[in-house]
């Protein structure tokens, strides 16, 4: 009788393991590349010329975000798209 446990056992635990490989490799987490860097510090302008105070405010923020991310990343922007 314990034989034939053991036996319904194992029957029953083996085709989960069998199938746990395939669904952690269904749902892969995201990795995040990269890493943090301290101590950027950017500053834009724009002038107030066709536009409210808080447009030119945005574009200034937005300038100012991209020269952080350049320097961070040591790259340049070249062109930007608005949508």
């Amino acid at each position: 009788m314990k034989k034939s446990n053991a036996l319904m056992i194992c029957l029953l635990i083996l085709p989960m393991l069998l199938a746990w490989p395939v669904f952690a490799a269904a749902n892969p987490k995201p990795e995040r590349h990269g890493e943090i860097k301290k101590g950027i510090q950017a500053e834009a302008a724009c002038a107030i010329v066709g536009m409210s105070a808080e447009q030119s405010q945005l574009t200034a923020l937005q300038r100012a975000r991209v020269a952080a991310i350049e320097q961070a990343a040591g790259v340049s922007v070249t062109a930007v798209t608005l949508v």
